[in-house]
């Protein structure tokens, strides 16, 4: 079975995600119509007869003027949307480009945006890209795209504080971030989030707050807004003025926290990991680096 990128697939074509969909990873389908009918899926199994779960269905039909936006759950389709008219026209050149937001799909037609479509499944439960017949595809492609012009793409050296870094990929087991520096105040918070923005703060997988005076370091999660249940054991192995080496590794159940080259903690997973695809660093540290590895 074919993973993306592809060129000139023949239809009906499966294509396979491993990895699935992180935030702000975007697809792009560029082809020509041929009929009055395209469909593309995005599923999270392979099976189109009956189809598995998908969690975004996109029908092409210039004869009737409209661009039909559904989902299925269950072998059962949900409410249609059917806004916006159909800018493709039969036999025409088209580009459509669906980007993963943090509650919605973002679908831009021949570079122009169209709709958005809200998450009725999750995105990060998508394995599988779907594309019927009724157009001559030139090419399925996958990438990354930053949403927040203020993110920097790792690895980071000596950036200035608060800092917010973009981790291509995402964090799936196997993955690691080791930030570099030296605390400089009673607080310092490392964040790995959903998504870009900080006030208010995207889903968080993992907050650390680092705070000397305590003697602690916080963890815990944000979802939906709403901070979870705070760990705090383990004391806090440096003070203002130390030098440090964070380590954050990414196993199948949890992450292990170390501070210069010793555990300190572990954190089972309450979030999806492979779906952080940023790092934001609040103030009280002067950072020399952060570096993503296997």
């Amino acid at each position: 079975m074919s993973q993306l990128p592809v060129f000139n697939p023949p239809s009906p074509f499966l294509a396979h995600m491993p990895a699935g969909l992180g935030i702000y990873r975007k697809i792009t389908i560029r082809g020509k119509m041929t009929h009055d009918q395209f469909n593309i899926n995005l599923q999270t199994g392979p099976n189109t007869n009956p189809r598995d779960d998908t969690a975004l269905h996109i029908s092409i039909r210039p004869r009737d003027g409209v661009i039909i936006r559904n989902s299925v759950q269950f072998r059962s389709w949900g409410i249609e949307e059917r806004f916006g008219g159909c800018p493709v026209q039969k036999k025409s050149y088209f580009d459509v480009t669906i980007t993963v937001k943090p509650d919605s799909f973002g679908i831009a037609v021949n570079g122009a945006h169209y709709c958005d479509f809200n998450h009725r499944l999750p995105y990060a439960s998508i394995r599988f890209v779907h594309i019927g017949e009724g157009a001559k595809v030139d090419a399925i492609t996958s990438e990354t795209v930053l949403i927040s012009k203020m993110a920097l793409m790792l690895p980071l050296f000596n950036p200035e504080v608060p800092c917010l870094g973009a981790i291509l990929g995402g964090l799936p087991p196997g993955k690691k971030l080791i930030v570099q520096g030296t605390l400089t105040g009673d607080r310092f918070n490392v964040n790995l989030q959903y998504g870009p923005e900080v006030d208010p703060r995207d889903d968080t997988a993992l907050h650390l707050s680092i705070r000397p005076g305590e003697r602690r370091i916080v963890r815990n999660t944000y979802a939906s807004q709403c901070w979870q249940d705070e760990e705090r054991s383990g004391g806090c192995p440096i003070g203002v003025g130390d030098s440090f080496t964070l380590e954050i590794r990414v196993k199948e159940t949890h992450y292990s926290v170390r501070f210069n080259d010793e555990k300190f903690c572990t954190f089972s997973h309450r979030m999806p990991c492979e779906m952080v695809n940023f790092i934001h660093l609040g103030t009280g540290a002067s950072i020399d680096s952060v570096l993503e590895t296997f």
